[in-house]
């Protein structure tokens, strides 16, 4: 359960500290889309990382 608040707050933070006039970023302000956003980015690192499980059964 606690994964999820963690994950909930550091979107939160992400949010908040999003580059206001920055022309090389472009910031989000409706919460749902960047929450959206943050989730498939979030999804994309997990397919990303390298799986180190390995099976016992061969």
């Amino acid at each position: 359960m606690t994964g999820k608040f963690r994950h909930f707050w550091v979107a939160v933070w992400q949010y908040l500290n999003q580059p206001i006039l920055d022309r090389n970023s472009q910031s989000i302000w409706i919460p749902k889309r960047f929450w959206y956003l943050y989730k498939l980015e979030l999804l994309e690192k997990c397919w990303q990382k390298k799986c180190d499980y390995k099976s016992h059964h061969h």
